[in-house]
């Protein structure tokens, strides 16, 4: 699997019956019907729809290849390599188009799309299924991770207390309940089955989703390319007169952030993966000549992985960043 592709292999929801220790078992149903629905959504193409994983991919990528193509061109002289000005046009027209239909299709809140916004709606309607038992035992992981007398005195315990290879359904049920608990803003002293997760988490979603940059990214494309005005109130002119490049990664860090905080933290796919695809070698034309790499090659590939670097660090510790906005 390339790296940037997520998948929910692995978790047993789909294959397994009643959990004996969840109470409401038509809950538990219920919570695993939206979650995979909410997956499959999120990662699941076809003929007639885009996933929200390819959109926000194919969209990063295109992101990362215009700013490293247009950097470069810098290097060459007007009229030269990559400099032509009817080549920028067409480089121009073409990022800001797909960045604003990328903004548009992720904030459509209809039923019928593939959107973040979708799913976000979707969750504030569902929260109720969302319930500390659902969470910690869709699954089969077992809710009580309190170990017997028995398992306490085992050698594997006495050695490695719960990270013994015996005891990791009892580890990973201890971490659920502490991430839960982080959700819901209840301490562990009070944890009941139906523990919800705190409103105020859904609000910073939608906040780091709906940034100012993406609202103004859609609102180029409802002006300008899904509907015919007649101008008056439009600034794209072919260029990114409309928008500025730092626009661009605010609103895609807010899609990344809100997507990793929906299906890492909150539907808890305990899957991690970058936040760019490897580009293959050679994408920026040839590598070589004889022995020694082409400048521009390097000087490509080189911004290129600096702009990943930075793009990557998106996905980590999002769970932190979002209990500390969705409580300060």
């Amino acid at each position: 699997m390339k790296s940037g592709a997520r998948t929910i292999v692995g978790h047993r929801a789909s294959l397994i019956g009643e959990v004996p220790e969840i109470i409401d078992q038509r809950n538990l149903t219920l919570f695993r019907g939206k979650r995979g629905e909410w997956f499959r959504i999120f990662e699941t193409g076809g003929p007639d729809r885009l996933s929200i994983q390819g959109q926000l991919l194919q969209a990063i990528v295109d992101d990362l290849t215009y700013r490293v193509f247009t950097q470069e061109s810098s290097q060459n002289k007007d009229g030269e390599g990559l400099a032509i000005p009817s080549l920028r046009y067409l480089l121009n027209v073409g990022y800001v188009t797909s960045q604003a239909l990328l903004s548009r299709r992720l904030l459509d809140s209809r039923k019928d799309v593939s959107s973040i916004k979708r799913i976000v709606k979707d969750l504030r309607k569902h929260r109720r299924l969302i319930t500390r038992e659902n969470f910690v035992s869709f699954d089969g992981t077992p809710y009580t991770y309190n170990l017997s007398s028995e398992n306490e005195s085992s050698i594997e315990f006495k050695l490695w207390g719960l990270q013994a290879p015996g005891f990791s359904d009892q580890l990973r049920s201890y971490h659920r309940h502490e991430r839960f608990d982080e959700l819901s803003k209840v301490p562990p002293t009070n944890r009941t089955r139906n523990d919800l997760i705190d409103s105020r988490i859904l609000h910073t979603i939608e906040m780091w989703l709906e940034s100012p940059e993406a609202n103004h990214l859609k609102d180029i494309s409802d002006s300008r390319f899904a509907h015919a005005t007649d101008g008056s109130h439009s600034q794209f002119r072919g260029d990114l007169s409309a928008i500025t490049l730092l626009e661009v990664e605010k609103a895609q860090r807010g899609f990344v952030m809100s997507t990793r905080a929906i299906f890492d933290v909150v539907l808890n796919s305990e899957n991690h993966s970058e936040v760019v695809p490897h580009l293959p070698l050679g994408s920026f034309g040839r590598v070589w000549s004889g022995e020694q790499v082409i400048d521009s090659t390097r000087r490509m590939q080189e911004h290129w992985d600096e702009l990943v670097n930075q793009r990557n660090s998106w996905g980590v510790q999002v769970d932190d960043e979002l209990y500390q906005q969705a409580f300060a």
